[in-house]
């Protein structure tokens, strides 16, 4: 059984960790940020916590985040580190879940 408490701006909920360590993000949660089946998610740990992260659908707005810092004299070299870093984070997501 979940609780859910709003402590100011930050709404919390406990939930249970399941067989194979899987959660359930609770739907009071899903509501404030629409998360949908099949949907990429970040996870990292910051210090003592799990911070989970959608990712943005927008494709532009993850390639904009991914050039912000490219400049036009080095664009093919920085074009090429960007691809090799994408497709090293999509096949350890996709090991992942595995």
């Amino acid at each position: 059984m979940a609780s859910l408490s709003v402590i100011g701006e930050t709404v919390q909920e406990i939930v249970k960790v399941k067989r194979k360590f899987n959660v359930t993000i609770p739907k009071k949660l899903r509501k404030v940020l629409p998360i949908e089946v099949g949907q990429l998610i970040e996870m990292k740990l910051e210090e003592d916590r799990i911070i989970l992260k959608p990712i943005a659908e927008d494709p532009s707005s993850l390639l904009e985040e991914l050039i912000g810092d490219i400049e036009p004299e080095s664009i093919s070299s920085q074009a090429e580190e960007i691809v090799k870093e994408a497709k090293f984070s999509l096949a350890k997501k996709l090991e992942r879940r595995r």
